[in-house]
């Protein structure tokens, strides 16, 4: 992966008002709908949990704040891959089964740990300026690339 360079950081907490229980075993979903666009992809730099550190098997959810929180994209996290091209996710503006993320709306990522059979729905996210896409909504148009560092913590 190419070197990063840090123009600026912006920073923005993300708070969702929903209940853990809804997430009994990692994140439902649908599945993304790769063959329309508009695509949003992002990069995971860095990963911090209140309590231990991510492990192979966690899984991060792109989130949809106005649209009832609904789940957009996940991630697979395999450690070796976070900072690298290949820590990065999709998030898809149609599902395979209904509407995905809507331009414009405000995201936000949450984190389930497997071990701990808990989910983290509060986070502080980084935007990492690389020249990208650096805004804290949903893009407009396709192809475009985000990188984040993550950091979650208790409500």
């Amino acid at each position: 992966m190419k070197t990063m360079k840090l123009k600026s950081l912006l920073l923005f907490a993300c708070f969702a008002t929903f209940s853990t229980s809804i997430y009994a075993e990692a994140f439902t979903w649908s599945g993304g709908d790769g063959t329309t666009a508009p695509l949003w992809r992002t990069f995971f730099n860095s990963i911090t949990l209140p309590v231990g550190q991510p492990e192979d098997g966690d899984k991060i959810a792109i989130i949809d704040i106005e649209n009832g929180n609904r789940v957009v994209g996940v991630y697979t996290v395999k450690v070796s891959d976070i900072g690298t091209s290949k820590g990065t996710a999709l998030a898809f503006s149609t599902l395979q089964q209904g509407e995905g993320y809507t331009p414009g709306n405000t995201y936000s990522f949450h984190y389930w740990d497997a071990s701990k059979k808990k989910t983290y729905t509060k986070c502080t996210i980084a935007i990492i300026d690389f020249g990208k896409y650096n805004e804290t909504v949903f893009p407009n148009d396709d192809a475009k690339q985000s990188a984040f560092d993550l950091t979650f913590t208790r409500k």
